[in-house]
């Protein structure tokens, strides 16, 4: 019976299972949470968990990936221990048992040798193969057999980073013209965090990064016409998706806003409420606006400031001195200069001091402090959900609809309530996906994927006679976004010549695919492995090649 297990060693889903099965029996996050122990007695000792734990906090969490690549051996060791214990694999009773392990495209020889170490001096194994993650991937997927004319494309979206890898007429992987784009999963959940971020700065709930990752899987789509659906948006109000959290009650004062008010702003709050707190609101912004650059303006200036103040101040004094007499020695001249210094006695020495007195800049200042602090208070009170200040001229433009929804005219309080508790996807929804065919939106400077991947065919057609048709396979978490193969089998259809005919499809399982490529190469023996005896001889530059390695390995 074949004793090889086989990890996916992805940086966003760690698989692992025996060969012999036909799918993977650990499917979890390579995340390890290290919690120290609270026994008594004990110290220095710690609990480890791994996979995903939302309910302990974020800074607790570590992975032993950095963009894709590993970094951290003790924490890729925690994640090989927990999988090897889950399945049962003890090397004293498995002393032949073996090791298939998938890494990216191009990886780094540090890396491997981390890997390389753990699994011959850590966990014991007799031999170990590495092989790409695409190409077990397309190795899994029963596609059509290899042809002359046609070429084969797979494109992978993984945690950190998209891969693109295509296969001449003879099935082989032409890795010379393979492309790599920087935007993954990881990518479109930190655009989803940061555009819900800034779309509700004031949000009253915490938000993790397994909830932005979940509006993406659950809620996010490819358009077809990207510009086209972002101003259809506008004028379908009714396709929002509206997240609803629970109404966090607030605890109530001590104090009542009521009692910091005049006899005017009372009867002004019971006539018209909305107004008068969108007054309030607006003299708030205008004094924190003026207060703020008064304090910048002061703070660049002040030395400056100070310093033509003191010359100013002598300047006065050295006016109003007479010549001064010749100095004297001894105590005659101590006299003089006693009987000189007489500042006080003249109306003009406090003028000048009163000039550079600031008390009654201080006293302006604590008097806007204390309104700001007042207006506040009554906002605070009066508008917890910062909805009844705003005016109907603001509701009824497209911002508003965009993140609180119809008007609020004759809404109650409780409705009001539960507006401020909700978040409401729709642009987000088409911008977020976007980030694949215009990385720009995300901050990376690079080609989208419709432009790489139509750079890599063109660079294939030039080496190949004859090309009637061009299959594409998605693979990859990323590959479950809705419209994505159409939006690509629409962007190249643009640009290839009519006579070759453009077909993109997505895998059945992408997300265990590399896993179940890795079991079947095992298998049917497509593998060559590496001993125990190579790595303490050779290291990490001695591995075995075989037709799914890296190049460089």
């Amino acid at each position: 019976m074949d004793r090889t297990i086989v990890f996916d060693n992805g940086s966003g889903l760690f698989k692992a299972g025996w060969a012999a099965e036909a799918s993977p029996s650990i499917v979890t996050e390579p995340i390890v949470h290290r919690l120290k122990a609270r026994s008594n007695g004990t110290t220095g000792l710690h609990h480890i968990f791994i996979g995903a734990l939302p309910n302990l906090r974020a800074e607790r969490a570590r992975s032993p990936f950095e963009s894709g690549v590993v970094v951290a051996p003790d924490l890729l060791e925690n994640v090989f221990d927990f999988g090897l214990a889950t399945l049962g694999y003890n090397p004293d009773r498995n002393p032949d048992a073996r090791l298939v392990i998938c890494e990216p495209l191009g990886n780094p020889r540090h890396a491997r040798g981390i890997a390389q170490e753990l699994v011959f001096e850590g966990c014991g194994f007799s031999a170990a193969s590495f092989g790409v993650d695409v190409l077990f991937a397309k190795h899994s997927n029963a596609g059509p057999p290899p042809s002359e004319n046609r070429l084969d494309i797979v494109v992978s979206i993984g945690s950190s980073s998209t891969t693109l890898v295509i296969y001449d007429e003879n099935g082989h992987p032409m890795l010379s013209l393979a492309r790599r784009l920087s935007v993954g999963w990881d990518t479109l959940v930190h655009v989803m965090q940061h555009a819900t971020t800034i779309k509700y700065p004031e949000f009253p709930h915490v938000l993790g990064a397994h909830d932005y990752s979940n509006m993406v899987q659950e809620h996010a789509r490819i358009a077809l016409d990207y510009p086209s659906e972002l101003m259809s948006i506008l004028h379908r109000p009714d396709d929002d998706i509206v997240l609803q959290y629970p109404v966090v009650p607030r605890t109530a004062s001590s104090s009542n806003a009521f009692d910091v008010l005049t006899d005017k702003e009372r009867t002004a709050c019971a006539r018209d409420r909305p107004a008068f707190l969108s007054s309030f609101a607006a003299q708030l912004a205008e004094l924190s606006k003026r207060t703020g650059q008064r304090g910048a303006i002061a703070s660049s200036s002040r030395k400056k400031s100070d310093a033509q103040s003191r010359i100013r101040v002598m300047t006065t004094l050295l006016d109003d001195e007479d010549v001064p007499s010749k100095p004297k020695p001894g105590a005659r001249r101590r006299a003089q200069q006693s009987s000189d210094d007489r500042f006080g006695d003249d109306v003009r020495s406090w003028n000048v001091y009163n000039e550079l007195s600031k008390e009654g800049a201080e006293e302006a200042e604590e008097e806007v402090s204390a309104e700001i602090a007042r207006l506040e208070r009554v906002l605070a009170e009066l508008d917890p959900n910062q909805l009844h200040r705003v005016s109907s001229e603001r509701q009824s433009r497209a911002l508003f609809r965009l993140t609180r929804g119809a008007p609020l005219q004759g809404a109650s309080d409780d409705e009001r309530a539960l507006r401020w508790h909700q978040l409401r996807l729709n642009v987000e929804c088409v911008r977020v996906p976007e980030c694949l065919f215009n990385p720009a939106l995300g901050g990376v400077d690079e080609a989208g994927l419709a432009e790489q991947t139509l750079s890599m065919i063109q660079s294939a057609l030039s080496m190949q006679r004859v090309t009637r048709a061009i299959g594409i396979v998605c693979t990859g978490g990323g590959s479950l976004l809705n419209g994505l193969c159409e939006r690509l089998e629409k962007e190249l259809r643009a640009d290839i010549p009519d006579h070759i005919a453009v077909h993109v499809s997505r895998m059945s399982d992408p997300m265990t695919a590399a896993w179940r490529g890795a079991s079947q190469a095992t298998r049917d023996g497509s593998l060559k492995f590496s001993t125990r005896s190579d790595h303490f001889e050779h290291g990490p530059d001695r591995l075995a090649v075989h037709p799914f390695s890296n190049t460089h390995a």
